[in-house]
């Protein structure tokens, strides 16, 4: 268990990273499509106040979820930082290395 080497696979860890990324772009997307059905709802086949309540119930919930896709939009910018960070301290280690 002492000897294990822990490091990490950039070119997985950059394909994972893009996944997320179009996750968080499909969400987008999707925040947009539920405005836009909600709004067409709300303005053409249902009035009244249940149709507000409905309209600001999901205006409610959409907020939430965007704050989350921003929240996830901090870490992957964070984790790509380490990782550029990362990859250039190992280079710079195996620099320091070879002039030994």
């Amino acid at each position: 268990m002492a000897n294990e080497v822990i490091g990490i696979d950039y070119s997985q860890a950059d394909a994972e990273i893009k996944r997320i990324e179009e996750g968080i772009s499909n969400l987008h997307t999707n925040f947009g499509l539920i405005n836009k059905a909600t709004n067409d709802i709300v303005n053409n086949a249902w009035k009244g106040k249940d149709a507000e309540a409905y309209k600001n119930s999901i205006d409610s919930f959409t907020e939430v979820l965007k704050k989350q896709t921003e929240g996830l939009t901090t870490l992957v910018n964070i984790l790509k930082r380490q990782i550029d960070e990362d990859i250039a301290h190992e280079a710079e280690q195996a620099k320091n290395i070879q002039n030994k």
